[in-house]
């Protein structure tokens, strides 16, 4: 299975914040068996996110959406996804979630496009929700977001794979042609990452994945004899 996320924010663009939503999700979903196959930042803008949701509603798989779903005028995003879907926007019962409606803009939060699941917030304010059980829509701010993902991450299916480390003091330059062609020979997927200890010394960070256990582990010892490696 594939996902999509999808992070919502000026503040994102700006660089006023790190994306710390997307590395969580992205490493969190991989750790599934849900391969990640874009993502997304895009604006506080009605138009742009339903632009984006319009180009992707097609594709297979699953699609994560975090931000904009506070309070304040920028706050967008379930409206949105209400000219996306075509459905008007309702506040979720208030007796299922501990919060005082003081006001609308309280009000705001706990909406919810018409035939979409809630998504409870255990430690905010502002309600998520699920879209035919396809499309998560989860507030930007990191700590709810993380609680919200871990209450409905049993929906989600994935493949099965298998992921080993090794390291070497080799370059890709040196080493590319053979990573390559582990790659024809095994079924896996390898990916390089060029890194510097704090002494200063250079490792290359080598990831090894597969579905198949055994393709991981023959990979490996056939990397083994081609090169000096270290399993971590």
């Amino acid at each position: 299975m594939d996902a999509y996320i999808i992070t919502i924010g000026d503040e994102l663009l700006a660089g006023d914040v790190p994306n710390d939503n997307a590395t969580w999700l992205a490493k969190k979903l991989n750790q599934k068996g849900i391969k990640v196959k874009k993502i997304i930042v895009i604006p506080d803008d009605v138009a742009i996110i339903k632009k984006e949701l319009d180009e992707i509603k097609d594709n297979n798989g699953y699609i994560f959406i975090t931000g904009g779903l506070g309070s304040t005028h920028d706050d967008v995003t379930r409206d949105a996804i209400s000219l996306f879907l075509k459905k008007d926007l309702k506040p979720v019962d208030n007796e299922m979630f501990e919060i005082d409606i003081i006001n609308t803009r309280l009000q705001k939060m706990i909406e919810i496009p018409v035939g979409t699941k809630p998504i409870f917030n255990k430690i905010g304010g502002a309600i998520g929700f699920i879209i035919e059980d396809r499309i998560f829509v989860m507030p930007g701010v990191p700590e709810e977001m993380r609680s919200m993902f871990l209450s409905i991450e049993d929906k989600l299916k994935g493949d099965r794979f298998y992921t080993r480390w090794i390291m070497t003091k080799r370059t890709e330059a040196d080493i590319g042609e053979i990573l390559e062609d582990a790659t024809i020979k095994f079924n896996v997927k390898i990916g390089s990452y060029p890194q510097r200890y704090d002494k200063g010394d250079f490792v290359l960070k080598i990831k090894i994945e597969s579905t198949d256990k055994t393709e991981v582990e023959s990979a490996i010892n056939w990397l083994g004899d081609r090169f000096e490696i270290t399993c971590i």
